[in-house]
């Protein structure tokens, strides 16, 4: 009997550990739990903060884009205006702006619990230019807040934005004592070092393209295809060079920043380029094909060009031959009409002594008036486009209407005369402007997680 009772109670203490352990276990369990949810929670909540940052970074992305391109308007207006005169001042006012603008940006908030906005704190927004890069540095916060705690989940990213290519900003200054010059443009000056023989030769004879054994070659009797490609002159400063040859000049470009006088024929020319301050030739163009001639100035011929191919004539100041002009299959001429104090006393215009023909799908462009002697034969509609009136030499000289002149007025669709004739028409300003080169849109270039 008393074995029996022994064993009962001996039983009952089993029992009883048994329950103490699960219910130890069940509370621990049950507090890993609850951890694990509240870290799930936390976790959460940091994924959810992290992500209202990153719709920040892509909020202020969007904004700096547009206070980049509202204040590069801003800029231009003060470099016009002389406001700004180099281009330390435009990048200043440029990181200025930026900061401003920065600090002025107010997002909405998404809801009553999420949100994201940018440090405006002075030393939390950074925008610095290195080399030819303006670095912008912004902390952007994404905040979720917890109901049911005073503690809510905050994030931020470091963000560094860039705009590139600072160092093509050009400050272009009109001059105050004259007029400034639109140049054409068409013949650059050659990009490659030129060759001392190639630098103000004394004559084209021997540096120009062989013809074989009969060439004019160094030796005379070279095949090498081509000794000087391109030609420098900038001798005599300020003066013109002069050269006598007659249909030397066998190269493929001339380029000139003084005066210059052929005082023979430049006869069956094919693929020169020619740029001088103004050029004279003695005698007769005949023949060109494909040739593109460029003067800042005047451009002067003593006879006729002829029988032109593919040929382009961009003169910055007045036209005169003493001949006959007959533009031929797709051949174009463009006159600025730029005169000097003196051509402007006089009256002076381009001028020609001979017919003019304008056929086959050619054009003439003309600022200014333009005098023609006899005959004119324009086969096409705006073959010849005109900013000033087209006379004869008799006395008084009389207008010459042709149903192929368009008179250019201030009506005329800006656009469409750009198409036909570059920048023939285009006004010079008398301010400032500002070239801003490939500048390109605000980038992300790192985000950090805090």
């Amino acid at each position: 009997m008393n074995n029996s009772k022994q064993e009962q109670g001996y039983a009952l203490i089993t029992v009883m550990l048994i329950i103490t352990v699960f219910t130890v276990l069940g509370f621990t369990f049950t507090a890993m739990a609850f951890n694990s949810v509240k870290q799930t929670q936390k976790v959460e909540k940091t994924s959810q903060s992290v992500a209202l940052a990153e719709m920040g970074v892509s909020y202020l992305d969007v904004a700096i884009q547009d206070i980049f391109k509202n204040t590069k308007i801003e800029i231009e207006g003060k470099v016009a205006r002389k406001e700004l005169i180099s281009v330390p001042q435009v990048i200043d006012y440029m990181k200025s702006s930026l900061k401003t603008g920065i600090k002025n940006i107010t997002p909405e908030q998404i809801d009553p619990n999420s949100s994201y906005s940018i440090v405006k704190d002075d030393d939390k927004i950074d925008i610095i230019a290195i080399g030819n890069l303006l670095k912008i540095k912004v902390n952007v916060t994404g905040t979720k807040v917890n109901p049911s705690s005073t503690e809510d989940t905050v994030s931020t990213l470091f963000v560094e934005m860039a705009i590139n290519n600072l160092g093509d900003i050009n400050i272009i200054k009109a001059d105050d004592a004259t007029a400034p010059e639109i140049t054409f443009g068409q013949v650059t000056r050659p990009d490659v070092a030129v060759a001392a023989e190639c630098t103000n030769p004394l004559s084209f004879a021997n540096i120009g393209q062989s013809n074989g054994n009969n060439g004019n070659g160094h030796n005379g009797n070279t095949n090498n295809n081509i000794i000087c490609a391109d030609v420098i002159i900038d001798q005599p400063v300020g003066g013109i060079k002069t050269y006598t040859g007659q249909n030397d000049v066998n190269v493929e470009k001339v380029y000139s920043t003084v005066g210059l006088n052929f005082t023979g024929n430049l006869n069956n020319r094919t693929g020169l380029e020619m740029y001088a301050i103004s050029l004279q030739l003695g005698s007769n163009f005949i023949n060109p094909k494909e040739v593109v001639v460029e003067t800042k100035h005047n451009l002067t011929i003593g006879s006729n060009v002829q029988n032109t191919d593919h040929t382009s004539f961009y003169v910055g100041g007045l036209l005169n031959i003493n001949g006959h002009l007959d533009l031929d299959k797709s051949s174009r001429v463009f006159i600025r009409g730029t005169r000097t104090p003196t051509e402007i006393t006089n009256n002076a215009r381009s001028t020609l002594n001979g017919h003019l023909n304008i056929l086959s799908g050619s054009r003439m462009c003309v600022n200014g008036d333009l005098k023609v002697k006899n005959e004119l034969t324009i086969s096409e509609q705006y073959g010849l486009i005109i900013k000033g009136k087209v006379y004869d030499f008799s006395t008084p000289a009389r207008v010459i209407e042709d149903a192929n002149i368009y008179y250019v007025t201030e009506d005329t669709n800006k656009d469409w005369l750009e198409t036909m004739c570059g920048n023939t028409f285009d006004e010079a300003s008398t301010l400032n402007s500002i070239e801003w080169g490939n500048l390109t849109n605000a980038v992300i270039n790192d985000v950090t997680y805090d």
